[in-house]
């Protein structure tokens, strides 16, 4: 039987996250092409591209159905019919966890009563990846508020959708294979930073520097080999591929975009995702790495209303839908380049503070941060008066993968 990788990413890229520290792309009015790169911002189409799924994984389904998970509190959100082969991935996950469905049309907020009937803990949100943009993380954000009264985060929750229904079910049966074993974590982290010229966070002294040795600490701390990898000091692209192959947690720190991670000189894209040996997590919060469809260019110039400002990456070509498809249990990303460039480190701090925290869990603590919502008033970007700044600094990091799940078992 082929070797089963399992990736859970944690791919820090922070310096996409503060403006003045990306750069800025000239807009093209083309359609979206294979890749993007950070000098060339999305195109302004507001019509999406047809998906063309590359092929699905041949790694085969193996697990007993018999094997279950069950977790206390487990709800699956989902708003894929039950004629849809997408749902099959629901059916996998409901009879591992021993979950229940709570099914919505079009707005999330419709399950509002149905989770106050429920003592919550877990919540798996699984859509086609086309229903996932900014604003529907925004909403789900919104709705974890207000299950209990207050401002707090009522349960953990993650994303859960691939390019192919092949892609979720496989997802699911890379849990499995984790958490009963099969499957072992290398106890390796890596920080990737882009270094050099264009390097995040400035040179030797500046915050990216400061930031990769706090979180190189925190991971030894927790007994991984633990180290930095300078871009500018890789001779070819193929040494941090190997880097990503073997890795059982990396942390991106560089340039990027939803299909593309920038490695000073080198692009890497969905076509150069390996195969994987290990279980992998990956922190990446470069601009736009976790966006899997619909994207806000925040670079350009202020238009008329925040909605001028989306395009549509190509779904297929995604950084976070091909590391899941390569075998990654959890990818954290960030859907826009406003916001607060460390919010990996305080996941990181989270897991180093209880390292029996689920990553659902891990993410739950940064949507605790905010005590309330926080509304933009006379902003340099006139779209955004009135809007709530929470969506862009906390609302748009989010989790692909099962919520309940232990980076370290």
């Amino acid at each position: 039987m082929k070797k089963i990788a399992v990736l859970i990413v944690l791919l820090i890229i922070a310096a996409g996250c503060i403006s003045e520290e990306e750069e800025t792309p000239e807009i093209s009015s083309s359609p979206p092409t294979t890749t993007l790169s950070p000098t060339t911002p999305a195109p302004t189409t507001t019509s999406p591209p047809e998906a063309t799924a590359p092929p699905t994984s041949s790694v085969p389904v193996t697990t007993p159905a018999s094997i279950v998970s069950p977790v206390e509190g487990y709800v699956i959100l989902t708003n894929i019919s039950q004629d849809d082969p997408f749902y099959k991935g629901v059916l996998k996950l409901r009879d591992y966890r021993e979950a229940s469905i709570v099914s919505f049309n079009t707005d999330v907020q419709e399950t509002l009563e149905e989770l106050r009937s429920k003592d919550v803990t877990f919540v798996a949100i699984m859509m086609r990846p086309e229903m996932i943009d900014e604003d529907f993380a925004y909403d789900v954000f919104q709705l974890s508020k207000e299950v209990d009264p207050g401002y707090t985060t009522d349960f953990a929750y993650g994303f859960i959708t691939g390019i192919t229904p092949k892609d979720v079910l496989q997802y699911v049966e890379n849990v499995i294979l984790y958490e009963s074993g099969h499957v072992k974590l290398n106890p390796e982290f890596r920080t990737i930073w882009r270094t050099g010229e264009g390097a995040v966070g400035g040179g030797v002294g500046g915050w990216g520097d400061q930031m990769t040795q706090d979180v190189i600490n925190l991971f030894r701390q927790l007994g991984f080999d633990a180290d930095r990898i300078d871009t500018d000091q890789l001779s070819t692209k193929q040494e941090l591929l190997s880097e990503i192959s073997q890795t059982g947690v990396l942390h991106f720190l560089l340039h990027g975009s939803p299909g593309t991670l920038l490695c000073a000189g080198s692009v890497i894209t969905h076509l150069d995702i390996p195969e994987l040996q290990e279980a992998l997590f990956i922190f990446n919060s470069a601009c736009y790495g976790g966006c899997i469809y619909k994207v806000y260019n925040q670079g350009m110039s202020a238009p008329d209303t925040y909605a001028d400002r989306a395009w549509y990456a190509e779904t297929s070509k995604t950084l976070p839908l091909n590391f899941l498809k390569n075998g990654t249990l959890g990818y954290f990303g960030h859907m826009c380049m406003w916001g607060d460039n460390k919010w990996s480190l305080h996941l990181m701090k989270a897991l180093a503070a209880n390292n029996e925290i689920t990553i659902g869990e891990m993410i739950k603590e940064w949507y605790d941060v905010p005590s309330g919502p926080s509304i933009v008033k006379g902003a340099s970007n006139p779209d955004t008066e009135g809007m709530d700044w929470n969506r862009f600094t906390y609302a748009t990091v989010i989790l692909y993968g099962d919520p309940a799940l232990h980076i370290l078992m």
